[in-house]
């Protein structure tokens, strides 16, 4: 059977020693400081990016605020100046029918005017031509 020899070489266990403790430099000076810097910088540009999103979202959020604000009082100003321009629309159209009234009234006035004088003109000539009428009945009965 073989032998199992427990007993340790110090000279195999310095030069091990050595090359462990070379290659956990190269893996630190190489692998783990690299991706240690790395890991901060991504964490840095996502927490900076984070805080830029929420600083964002609250401005977005105040902007919305503001702007809806603003297209309220606006349309709060159009129904001013809407009512405003229905109520001056209401007091012209009641000042052009009241000035039409009192156009209509007097040519109204006029014509009912120059009809009597017209009609009493008419009933004047009516003896005038009764008689005239008379007078050429009389005329044709007499020959």
């Amino acid at each position: 059977m073989s032998d199992l020899n427990l007993i340790p070489d110090p000279q195999i266990m310095a030069v091990q020693a050595i090359i462990f403790l070379s290659q956990i430099y190269v893996v630190k000076k190489f692998l783990v400081e690299p991706f240690s810097k790395l890991k901060r910088l991504r964490e840095g540009a996502t927490t900076g990016a984070e805080s830029r999103s929420d600083e964002l979202k609250r401005e977005i959020a105040g902007l919305s605020r503001e702007l809806e604000d603003r297209l309220n009082e606006t349309y709060d100003n159009i129904k001013l100046i809407r009512e405003k321009g229905k109520q001056d629309a209401k007091k012209a159209r009641e000042h052009d029918i009241a000035q039409a009234h009192k156009e209509m009234t007097e040519i109204v006035h006029s014509a009912r005017s120059a009809i009597k004088v017209n009609l009493q003109e008419e009933r004047n000539k009516i003896p005038s031509l009764a008689n005239t009428f008379i007078d050429e009945i009389y005329a044709m009965i007499a020959r």
